[in-house]
C-alpha cells in the first residue's frame, strides 16, 4: 500500500504503430491529393494561353468514409497514378501545342504578337520550296518536341526567339548556328526542369517523414517546407536534421498522448472523477488530478513524461482542520493503494507495461496540500473514526 508511488512504462510498439500507420496513410492521401491538384492548377494556367489544346484533369470527390489503413493507401496508390498519367498527357499537350504553333497552326490566346509570327509562318510554308526549308523546319519541330512541358516561360521565350532566327536565316551556315544555339537553350531549359524536379522530390520525400505526426513541431517544418516550394532558393543544408528532431520530438509527445488517453478510459472504467480536459492537461502541463466521489477534498495527482518514461501518482487534498486528519488521510491513502492494481491491468490491457520503482506508504510522509483543493467540513471524520465513537 502507499500513497506515492512511481512507474516506468513502456508502451508496446504494435500500438502505437496501429494508430500512426492509419495518421501516416491519411497524409500520405492528402499528399497524394495535393500533387493531383497543382496539376490541375497547371492545366488551368497553360489552357489560359493554348485554350482547347489542353485538357483539365477532371475534378476528384475525396472519400472520408476510410477508417483503416489499408483502404487509405489503396486510396492514395490509385490518386498518384491518376496523378502521374494527368502529368503525362498535361506534358504531351503543351508540346503539342508548341510544335503547331511553329508550324502557324496554333496560336497562344490573347498574344497579338503570337498572331502576327503565326500569319507569317503559314505565308512562308506556303512559299516554301526549298528542301533546305523543309529540314528546317523539320529540326525546328523535333528539337520543340523535345522541350519539357514544363519549362519557363522565359526560356520558352528566348527558344521561340532563336527558332525564328533560324528560320529567317538565308544562308546555311545561319541556319546551323542558330539551330545549335536551339538545341543548347532546350537542353538547358530540360536541364533546370529536372532541377526543380528533384527539388520538389526532396521536399516530398521529407514530407513523407512526417507522415503521421501532427504535433506543433512537425506543423513547423511542414510550414518551412511549404515556404520553401514557391521559393527560388536552395534547400537548407540543415532540413534533414530539421525533419529528424521533429520526428523526435512528436515521438515522444504521440506516446505521451497515447498514455493520457488510456489512463483517461481506464480511470473512467473504474468510476474516477476525471476533469473534462484530463488528457490536455495532462499531456501540456505533464500533471493533472483525478478524485473518486466518497473522496471529497482529496485528489490524486499524476504526472507524466521523462526519460526513460514514468507514471508518477501521489494523493493531495485541499486545506483541511478535520480532528482525525491524519486518520482520514490514511484512508484515503489506502484506498487509492486498493485500486492501483485495477489501473495497471486496464493500462495493460490498452498495450502500456507498467513498472513500480518507487512507493511511499500511506502515513510515511505528510500529504501533499494543493491550493486547489476543495476543503472538508471540520466536523466531518473518518470512517474508521465514526466506527470508533460508535462502540
Amino acid at each position: 500500500m502507499s500513497s506515492s508511488v512511481s512507474y516506468a512504462y513502456r508502451v508496446k510498439e504494435e500500438e502505437m504503430r496501429r494508430r500512426r500507420e492509419l495518421a501516416a496513410a491519411l497524409d500520405a492521401l492528402r499528399a497524394a491529393s495535393a500533387r493531383y491538384e497543382r496539376v490541375r492548377e497547371r492545366a488551368a494556367e497553360h489552357q489560359e494561353a493554348w485554350g482547347e489544346a489542353i485538357s483539365i484533369p477532371r475534378l476528384l470527390r475525396e472519400d472520408r468514409s476510410m477508417t483503416d489503413a489499408a483502404s487509405v493507401r489503396a486510396a492514395t496508390a490509385a490518386l498518384e497514378r491518376e496523378a502521374a498519367a494527368a502529368e503525362r498527357r498535361l506534358q504531351e499537350e503543351v508540346v503539342d501545342a508548341r510544335v503547331a504553333a511553329l508550324r502557324g497552326g496554333l496560336v497562344p490566346i490573347g498574344a497579338e504578337v503570337a498572331v502576327e509570327r503565326a500569319r507569317e509562318r503559314r505565308a512562308a510554308a506556303a512559299r516554301r520550296t526549298s528542301e533546305a526549308d523543309d529540314a528546317v523546319e523539320e529540326t525546328l519541330a523535333r528539337l520543340l518536341s523535345h522541350l519539357d512541358g514544363e519549362a519557363d516561360e522565359t526560356a520558352v521565350a528566348a527558344i521561340e526567339a532563336t527558332a525564328e532566327l533560324a528560320r529567317g536565316s538565308h544562308s546555311a551556315s545561319g541556319r546551323e548556328q542558330a539551330v545549335d544555339s536551339l538545341r543548347l537553350l532546350v537542353q538547358r531549359a530540360n536541364g533546370a526542369v529536372r532541377g526543380r524536379r528533384e527539388r520538389e522530390r526532396a521536399l516530398d520525400d521529407q514530407e513523407a517523414r512526417l507522415h503521421g505526426f501532427d504535433g506543433p513541431e512537425a506543423g513547423a517544418v511542414r510550414e518551412l517546407i511549404a515556404a520553401l516550394r514557391g521559393a527560388a532558393v536552395e534547400l537548407p543544408d540543415d532540413l534533414d536534421r530539421r525533419v529528424g528532431s521533429a520526428l523526435e520530438l512528436e515521438g515522444r509527445a504521440q506516446e505521451a498522448g497515447y498514455v493520457a488517453s488510456e489512463l483517461q478510459r481506464a480511470l473512467g472504467e473504474l468510476g474516477y472523477e476525471l476533469g473534462p480536459d484530463f488528457e490536455t492537461v495532462l499531456v501540456d502541463q505533464g500533471f493533472t488530478d483525478f478524485s473518486r466521489p466518497e473522496w471529497p477534498g482529496y485528489a490524486v495527482r499524476v504526472r507524466v513524461g521523462g526519460r526513460p518514461p514514468h507514471l508518477d501518482f501521489n494523493v493531495v487534498r485541499g486545506a483541511s482542520d478535520r480532528i482525525d486528519q491524519a486518520s482520514r488521510d490514511r484512508e484515503v491513502e489506502t484506498e487509492f493503494c486498493d485500486g492501483q492494481g485495477a489501473v495497471l491491468a486496464k493500462l495493460e490491457k490498452g498495450g502500456i507495461l507498467a513498472d513500480r520503482t518507487r512507493v511511499v506508504g500511506p502515513g510515511e510522509m505528510p500529504i501533499e496540500i494543493v491550493a486547489a483543493g476543495a476543503p472538508e467540513e471540520s466536523r466531518e471524520v473518518s470512517r474508521p473514526a465514526a466506527r470508533e465513537r460508535e462502540r
